[in-house]
């Protein structure tokens, strides 16, 4: 089977030696790595050139900053036509293990499964930033599933580390576009999970920036962000169940009255949720899978 590794890039150039470096370590390496630049103000192609005798690297450079969503899927397309039989998504500030890649293609081989995560870690390896999770309550929420075992079935996986089998992709589409920040993983795991099962394994790790280790970087919560993943997680929300329609009216209401006593974080959550709630009628039937 071959494994090919989408990397999405944005101005993290800092990161690039440690993560081409452990791949190339590898016991097993990905047959070809896209790595996907969303037009970062500093280009990476200097990097990238220092290990092309290592790895098989494809470098794309998008005009614009595509965002993670979209982004990705320039990578997932590239993957796909360049005949992966598994596609792995993962962010520039990442490192692996050596056994990273050998034990995520043993397990996904099983004709079951649909999708395989490893266990991620913080950079500097000292807890667990995520662990296996299901989604749950009415609107979803993933929640940590209380498990010591090395295998675990998940219903949710982070596109920071997705590893996807083609057929897979081929019936549920790619990652949802409208979505270009949030929400983006939420909805493609919910298509992937009746597919086949979704593995969370322990017997290897993956290194990803947590929130403490990104202090040093300017801070993503703006008002843009407050809205957009809003909006996202409204149109996600009343696409999957028609029955938080109510809850939404009780969360717009407490928006709107935190919108009156000056509250500018709420204003852009209830500006978000506005305009979800419009959009979600025109995607209740969107067909395209973006392929």
């Amino acid at each position: 089977m071959k494994l090919m590794l989408v990397i999405i890039h944005y101005n993290e150039n800092g990161y690039l030696d440690k993560l081409f470096s452990t791949i190339a370590a590898s016991s097993l390496i990905p047959d070809k790595i896209i790595f996907v630049d969303n037009c970062s103000p500093t280009d990476p192609i200097h990097i990238i050139e220092k290990y092309k005798s290592m790895l098989n690297i494809k470098y794309i450079r998008n005009e614009k900053n595509l965002f993670f969503t979209k982004g990705t899927n320039v990578g997932i397309r590239e993957a796909l036509k360049s005949g992966a039989d598994v596609i792995g998504t993962m962010n520039s500030d990442m490192y692996v293990q050596q056994n990273t890649f050998k034990e995520i293609m043993k397990y996904i081989d099983a004709p079951n499964v649909a999708a395989v995560t490893p266990n991620i870690r913080n950079l500097s390896d000292t807890k667990d930033c995520f662990t296996p999770l299901k989604a749950e309550g009415i609107f979803g929420k993933a929640v940590a599933i209380d498990t010591k075992d090395i295998i675990t079935k998940t219903n949710f996986i982070i596109g920071a580390s997705l590893f996807v089998k083609r057929d897979v992709l081929e019936k549920t589409g790619l990652f949802y576009e409208p979505y270009i920040h949030g929400t983006e993983d939420f909805e493609l795991a919910d298509k992937i999970k009746k597919q086949g099962d979704m593995l969370y394994i322990k017997s290897t790790n993956i290194y990803h920036r947590d929130n403490t280790e990104r202090s040093s970087s300017p801070s993503r919560k703006t008002d843009f962000f407050e809205k957009l993943n809003s909006k996202n997680w409204y149109i996600y929300c009343l696409r999957n169940k028609k029955s938080n329609l109510i809850l939404v009216k009780l969360a717009l209401i407490k928006n709107f009255f935190g919108t009156i006593k000056g509250d500018n974080t709420e204003k852009q959550r209830l500006l978000g949720k506005l305009e979800g709630i419009k959009e979600t009628w025109f995607h209740l039937t969107n067909k395209n899978k973006y392929l």
